[in-house]
């Protein structure tokens, strides 16, 4: 088994594309029009191509409440890169918030950043055995 899809709740379709595509790189495969303001947007990192964040607007007051807090004080999802004090000065560059700089950890250097609602994302390169 692996995981293939991550759905991710959020305010406006467009701001969403527009944050995930611009500011992070990742690519739009889908985005259909299901009508009655229902879309399937489908983005995923350029370079995994076959892992999908399904983007979803929050339409009532309840999925309203949770957009940015998925996974509440934790990370969301993390994204694994080669070089994480490389890839943290391109992505500061490019307006993300970070919340902590390239940190060591157990399992490799670890930065973290939010997304334009808040939650959180991991970028990790991983230590190498």
């Amino acid at each position: 088994m692996q995981i293939c899809r991550l759905t991710l709740l959020v305010r406006d379709y467009d701001e969403a594309i527009e944050f995930y595509t611009q500011r992070l790189g990742f690519v739009k495969q889908t985005d259909d029009n299901w009508g009655e303001g229902f879309r399937f947007v489908v983005l995923s990192a350029a370079q995994q191509p076959d892992f999908q964040l399904i983007i979803t607007r929050a339409t009532d007051d309840d999925l309203l409440g949770l957009v940015g807090r998925q996974a509440g004080y934790h990370q969301f999802f993390a994204l694994r890169v080669s070089d994480c004090a490389a890839s943290y000065a391109q992505l500061k560059a490019n307006g993300i918030d970070f919340i902590s700089e390239p940190r060591e950890m157990m399992y490799g250097t670890e930065a973290s950043f939010r997304d334009l609602y808040g939650n959180i994302i991991g970028l990790i390169s991983p230590v190498v055995l």
